[in-house]
């Protein structure tokens, strides 16, 4: 098993309740592709260096999870469709 990290960058116009179903629904999706998850670090709401979506600012998150190459892609794909995702990138974490 592979180690990754994915860092997402949610609507910054959500409540704390909105962020909390984000969360839920992800960890959802990443348990369905096979991963493990190892931790969900919320770093809050940041400023952008460049607007996305026509938003300033965004509700950062980091999702260490533990899977295959193919799960790691299949939740990448997962949060390509999200509404709320601004932006996330995936990346093989080396231990």
């Amino acid at each position: 098993m592979t180690t990754y990290e994915t860092l997402l960058i949610a609507d910054p116009n959500f409540e704390k309740k909105d962020v909390t179903k984000l969360v839920e629904k992800t960890e959802a999706a990443l348990a369905k592709t096979g991963a493990r998850l190892a931790k969900i670090t919320e770093w809050g709401r940041k400023k952008l260096a460049y607007e996305i979506k026509k938003q300033g600012e965004g509700y950062y998150i980091l999702f260490e999870f533990e899977g295959a190459k193919d799960s790691a892609k299949k939740f990448a794909e997962f949060l390509k469709l999200q509404e709320e995702v601004l932006r996330s990138m995936t990346t093989r974490k080396f231990v």
